[in-house]
């Protein structure tokens, strides 16, 4: 098992040092001038001297492959620069906003993981039924609406027609545990709608391929009823297909939280993302870059050790 966890983490040192190049190459390459947005000099007027200086400031007078061989080097001593925009180190930015996104996405995941689970084993059991149908074109549906759109849909049913939550903010749980819980509510539902409504279709999958094999249809004829057949054979059995199929859904959350807290205003690393695009804040984008993709790597080892440990087959080959 540790030789297994050894070679997925040996692997993925080739993996995040194409992150980082691939993530200063974007940040390079976009359109705009940071100085400009960061120095407080005004475009129009300004003199090439003043713009000279400026970029000196922020080291933006250096050629490209020497900015990143100095940032990589600062990133190997925990070191992610200073925000051009806040004046503060981007590990504080980062880290400080991080929680609010974990806990958004995790307990999207978590919705996800029920809501799909519930919809996927009801619709293996009721296949190719009226159920079935209906609620594959809910899943469907899921899959296709866009996280902006439900989010704003959210926005104007639950909040300004129905009334019955907040429509944006935030508020620590210290300091208002109810009305903390309530403005995570449309966030975390516009998160998870994409990801139940894949996982329902690969449960769906999984436990009809459980169904049909030789150890199924044996308890079935010792005299199992068909609850004890699902719940002590079928659902055991096709959880190891699901766990991948979980992990692979760890990037969407990302990318679905970063939407969600534009739209909603929560104060986590995806507003801060956004933010920092619109004022050049080139430290602070390169630092969530790569906060966020060695976020999602480490997830996916996980999934990987926890789908070896469910499934010996895995680390054995």
């Amino acid at each position: 098992m540790l030789r297994f966890i050894g070679r997925r983490i040996v692997a993925l040192i080739p993996v995040v040092i194409i992150v980082t190049a691939l993530s200063f190459m974007l940040v390079t390459v976009m359109p705009g001038d940071a100085a400009l947005a960061n120095s407080g000099i005004q475009q129009n007027g300004v003199s090439d001297a003043a713009l000279a200086q400026a970029r000196a400031e922020l080291g933006l007078d250096k050629p490209p492959l020497q900015r990143y061989l100095s940032w990589l080097g600062g990133l190997l001593h925990g070191d992610l620069g200073t925000s051009f925009r806040l004046n503060t180190p981007v590990s504080h930015a980062v880290f400080s906003r991080l929680p609010i996104t974990l806990e958004v996405g995790l307990l999207a995941i978590l919705l996800a993981l029920v809501i799909g689970g519930i919809l996927g084993v009801v619709m293996a059991l009721r296949a190719n039924k009226t159920t079935d149908v209906l609620l594959t074109v809910v899943s469907f549906g899921g899959i296709a609406i866009p996280p902006f759109w439900l989010g704003a849909l959210l926005v104007f049913v639950v909040s300004l027609t129905w009334g019955l939550l907040p429509p944006s903010g935030y508020v620590a749980f210290a300091d208002d545990p109810v009305k903390h819980l309530q403005l995570l509510v449309l966030p975390v539902i516009t998160v998870a709608v994409a990801p139940a409504a894949i996982l329902a279709r690969q449960i769906r999958g999984a436990v009809l391929d459980a169904l049909g094999q030789e150890y199924t249809v044996a308890a079935r004829a010792r005299g199992a009823n068909r609850r004890r057949v699902v719940l002590h054979h079928v659902l055991k059995n096709a959880s190891v297909p699901v766990i991948s199929a979980a992990g692979l859904q760890v990037g969407g959350v990302v990318g679905g939280a970063i939407l969600a807290e534009t739209i909603f205003t929560v104060p986590g690393v995806g507003l801060l993302l956004v933010d920092s695009i619109s004022g050049r804040d080139y430290p602070v984008i390169l630092g969530l870059l790569v906060v966020l993709s060695s976020l999602v790597l480490v997830i996916n080892l996980i999934t990987d050790i926890v789908y070896a440990v469910v499934d010996p087959r895995i680390r054995y080959e």
